[in-house]
């Protein structure tokens, strides 16, 4: 089936942030042509360079050019571990938005959640079929996570991507009792997930102690694949823990800073001792020379 959802999630920021020139690269069908739902969304938002080729191979063209394909600045979107081994070693030829792997879930919920609403939103992340998604719930209540466990058995029963999903949860499924909110916060902080959701009473109480996830999602109502799809926010988010240090795609993934500077001669004068005095320090004579050559 096509993904034509994180099309939408790259292309709509640079769009906004100005970038001048998109194309995409997208893997054809059996018979050769580009699947109608991502030609439709490229249609919808104004892309016309659409080139049918996948995998670490489309890295590489992108990156470096080829007769027929040119060379970008800048690589943005998901793909197989090829891709994402391909991104990384082109890393610094040109920029990427970040090394993303498996989808991942952490639902935080306490006894005032829905069961069946917690093992759906599990679900939902470990279909993607990898069978390396991470899908996991804490709570402090042991009744919920038995309840919580029977629905994620009885609902992956019904599923299209069952066996994927029964990997995934083999793999990295797991339901942890713990002692508090606090104490299941802390967890999730550790695991850094790429999606989080609280689940609880009051969802807005607890927010201000998460300190590390892709995207936090409050609330039953607000269940992960209303980001995925509808809510504004990208779905192009951080994974493996590197929501430590790293953030969603977003406008700010296509822009940069140029730093200016401009010095007054009076202020040279006045600095330049501490400049030199630097410089040397370092063993840059050079360097040193260049600010003293304009002292009278």
């Amino acid at each position: 089936a096509p993904l034509f959802s994180p099309l939408l999630m790259a292309a709509i920021p640079a769009q906004i942030a100005g970038v001048p020139h998109l194309c995409i690269a997208t893997p054809p069908q059996p018979n050769g042509a580009i699947h109608p739902a991502v030609l439709a969304t490229a249609h919808h938002i104004g892309i016309r360079e659409i080139y049918k080729i996948f995998g670490a191979q489309a890295i590489a063209a992108l990156a470096y050019g080829t007769d027929t394909i040119p060379r970008v600045d800048k690589l943005v979107g998901p793909g197989n571990p090829y891709v994402q081994i391909a991104k990384k070693l082109v890393f610094g030829t040109v920029d990427i938005d970040m090394i993303a792997g498996p989808s991942e879930i952490v639902v935080i919920a306490d006894r005032t959640a829905n069961a069946k609403h917690v093992a759906a939103d599990l679900l939902s992340q470990a279909e993607h079929g990898s069978g390396y998604e991470a899908a996991v719930c804490i709570t402090p209540s042991a009744d919920l996570a038995t309840q919580i466990a029977d629905e994620i058995a009885h609902q992956a029963a019904d599923l299209t991507h069952r066996e994927a999903i029964q990997k995934a949860l083999d793999r990295f499924g797991a339901i942890v009792v713990v002692r508090d909110l606090a104490e299941g916060i802390d967890l999730a902080n550790r695991i850094a997930p790429e999606h989080l959701e609280l689940i609880v009473a009051d969802p807005w109480a607890h927010l201000q102690t998460v300190r590390h996830a892709g995207a936090v999602f409050l609330g039953a109502a607000s269940s992960e694949p209303v980001g995925d799809y509808y809510a504004g926010t990208n779905h192009i988010l951080p994974t493996a823990g590197a929501a430590r240090f790293a953030s969603s795609v977003g406008v700010d993934t296509f822009t940069k800073n140029i730093s200016i500077l401009q010095y007054t001669d009076q202020r040279l004068q006045k600095t330049a001792g501490h400049i030199i005095s630097m410089a040397e320090t370092e063993g840059l004579d050079a360097h040193a020379n260049a600010i003293r050559i304009r002292i009278p």
